[in-house]
């Protein structure tokens, strides 16, 4: 039990790094589980082009709604907005950017180029 006070008040615990990790790093680790063919032969297993079209596709929505919650984030503080209210409008925010980079087919146009790119 100790231990997580002490972990509870790590002033890292609440970085961007930590937040980072926790929003980019799950998609990252499926997008390396999805291109990875255990029966091929050795020079095969990885399938490079397709990590990249996925994982630009897929971090693209990630980046966009953590970076649009920091932002309503940082407007709400400078609104005066505090505790749990501000962590639900971040969230709310975040939420929304993503949803809005999903139905508005961005995916779709960030797939595309990223398939030019990468074949």
């Amino acid at each position: 039990m100790w231990e997580l006070r002490r972990l509870a008040g790590a002033p890292w615990l609440g970085s961007i790094k930590v937040g980072g990790v926790l929003g980019l790093a799950p998609t990252l680790i499926s997008d390396i589980m999805n291109n990875y063919n255990h029966h091929a032969t050795l020079g095969q297993r990885f399938n490079w082009q397709q990590f990249g079209v996925d994982t630009a596709t897929n971090q693209t929505g990630n980046l966009l709604a953590m970076g649009g919650g920091a932002i309503v984030a940082t407007l709400a503080i400078a609104g005066g907005l505090a505790g749990a209210p501000l962590v639900m409008v971040a969230l709310g925010a975040g939420l929304l950017i993503g949803a809005l980079y999903q139905a508005t087919a961005a995916d779709d146009w960030v797939k595309n180029k990223a398939k030019i790119l990468f074949n």
